[in-house]
């Protein structure tokens, strides 16, 4: 999903840049404000380019803002189960939740006598 967010944004700005919308939102606020979409909204006397290149900003605007808040569930629910299962790694400097998530995957299905002590090396104290 962050890789589909980022290629959201690189389009609308890329739109944004091809295109007088009549938009000067700065880049890094793309997508995040319901304000872009109107300024988005049609003028008076729109061609027909402008008119779909404006529809198609706003579409790509509420897609970021859609994958923001399922990435936000995601982070959230991900930090939930690695707390839930083991508290420890993320108290590691470095170590988030989608990290100690792997390395607790790798801990998990590896062959028992894999590590001695039942956990990975320099990991959980």
């Amino acid at each position: 999903m962050t890789g589909e967010r980022t290629r959201t944004v690189n389009a609308l700005t890329a739109l944004l840049r091809t295109v007088a919308l009549g938009c000067r939102c700065p880049p890094n606020t793309l997508g995040r404000d319901d304000r872009h979409d109107r300024r988005l909204a049609p003028h008076q006397h729109p061609t027909t380019t402008r008119t779909v290149c404006r529809s198609e900003a706003i579409r790509l605007s509420r897609r970021i803002r859609a994958l923001d808040a399922e990435l936000a569930a995601n982070d959230t629910a991900l930090n939930t189960a690695v707390t839930d299962q083991a508290p420890h790694p993320l108290d590691v400097h470095g170590v988030g939740p989608v990290v100690a998530a792997v390395v607790l995957q790798a801990v998990t299905h590896a062959h028992p006598g894999r590590h001695r002590s039942g956990r990975p090396h320099g990991c959980c104290g």
